[in-house]
C-alpha cells in the first residue's frame, strides 16, 4: 500500500470498491488495474481518478497482469461450480477495455497471470483450491500477441498463487503450496530450483 501511495501525487488515494482481489501496475507506473468482483477498473495514479471500468467476466476476477508495454491487460476469473461457469483468461486493450482475445484451454480458475518481460508469452495458473473441490493446477503458456496456446508446463497438486518470468524471458517459476518449480520455456524442461 505504501508503494501505491508513493506513486500518487495526493496525500491519499481512495478507491471505492467493494472487494478487489487483484491489482496490477502498468509498466510506467502511471495506471493501476483493479479486479473489482467481475469488473476491471483502470485508475490514473497521477490524477487519482478512475479512467475506465468494464464488465470483464461472468464470474469473479482472480488475476490481472499488464503487458510490459502497457497496451494489453490480461484477466483471469473463477470457475463457478454453482452455475457451472468456467473460469476464463482474456486479453484486453488496456486503454479502451476492448476484448482482444478470449484464450482457449482454460478448465478451472485462473489463480495467477504473468507476461514475460519481452512481451512474447503469457503464463497462467489454471486450477487449484478456489472452489469446493481441489483440482490439480496446470501452468499454461499462450503467445501474448496472437493468443494461440503454446504449451502446458507440468501440474501442481494444489493452487499456484504466483508466477514469475526470469528477466531474459527464458524461464518461468511457479510457487505452489510449499514448493517451487521452474521450467525452460523453449524446451519445456523442468529446471532445478536452488
Amino acid at each position: 500500500w505504501y508503494y501505491l501511495l508513493g506513486q500518487c501525487r495526493h496525500d491519499r488515494l481512495t478507491i471505492p470498491v467493494w472487494s478487489y482481489f487483484s491489482l496490477a501496475f502498468s509498466g510506467d507506473s502511471a495506471r493501476l488495474a483493479i479486479a473489482d468482483d467481475d469488473h476491471i477498473e483502470i485508475w490514473d495514479l497521477g490524477g487519482g481518478n478512475r479512467i475506465n471500468r468494464w464488465q470483464a467476466h461472468p464470474t469473479r476476477l482472480h488475476a490481472l497482469a499488464y503487458s510490459p508495454d502497457g497496451k494489453r491487460l490480461a484477466s483471469g476469473s473463477y470457475h463457478d461450480e454453482d452455475t457451472n461457469t468456467p473460469g476464463e483468461c482474456i486479453l484486453w486493450n488496456a486503454k479502451t477495455g476492448e476484448l482482444i482475445e478470449r484464450l482457449s484451454g482454460v478448465e478451472y480458475t485462473i489463480s495467477a497471470l504473468a507476461f514475460s518481460p519481452d512481451g512474447k508469452w503469457l503464463a497462467a495458473a489454471d486450477g487449484g483450491r478456489y472452489s469446493l473441490n481441489e483440482v490439480p493446477t496446470t501452468v499454461r503458456i499462450w503467445d501474448a500477441q496472437t493468443g494461440a496456446p503454446v504449451k502446458q508446463l507440468g501440474q501442481f497438486d494444489r493452487g499456484i498463487p504466483s508466477l514469475a518470468f526470469s528477466p531474459d524471458s527464458q524461464s518461468l517459476v511457479a510457487a505452489g503450496n510449499e514448493s517451487l518449480r521452474m521450467w525452460n520455456l523453449e524446451t519445456g524442461e523442468s529446471l532445478p530450483v536452488g
